[in-house]
């Protein structure tokens, strides 16, 4: 996978986008407690925008830590996709890390940088409410917590 260059993420990242009508998470066999959601945004005309969002959410059963991996990747008109745009990562070495590899943090195109006071969030919506003040995406309504499950009617 190819990372945008830094300055052209950030300005592909200053234009808003939507994920309209989110659909479910999609529970993964491997690690237990694992889900998954990918989408396709579009911009403020309502058109297909070109960028797909991809997420990962894990809290484990034992250790209570949350793991995350929240994306928006280009994606070329076979639905491949071109290039990592912005990505913002916690997995458990995260907690404690041995070294700067471990730190909770986000990529800007090709640019690393620290998430500051991630400690503090208490589970999915403080990481959502980051990822999409820092990506510029709406969703529509809002996506649900992987965490919460509800009876389908």
């Amino acid at each position: 996978m190819n990372d945008i260059p830094e300055e052209e993420a950030k300005q592909i990242l200053s234009m808003p986008r939507v994920c309209e009508d989110p659909s479910d998470w999609v529970d993964l066999p491997r690690p237990p407690g694992t889900r998954e959601f990918e989408q396709g945004l579009i911009d403020v005309n309502g058109e297909r925008s070109g960028y797909v969002v991809s997420m990962l959410y894990n809290r484990s059963p034992k250790t209570k830590l949350m793991t995350l991996k929240f994306s928006v990747f280009q994606q070329g008109r076979r639905g491949d996709l071109l290039g990592r745009v912005y990505q913002m990562q916690i997995t458990s070495s995260s907690y404690d890390p041995q070294d700067a590899h471990g730190e909770a943090h986000e990529h800007v195109g090709s640019g690393r940088y620290a998430i500051p006071g991630w400690e503090r969030w208490t589970g999915f919506n403080d990481a959502l409410a980051y990822f999409s003040t820092r990506t510029n995406i709406t969703f529509s309504p809002q996506i649900e917590d992987p965490e919460d499950f509800k009876l389908k009617s």
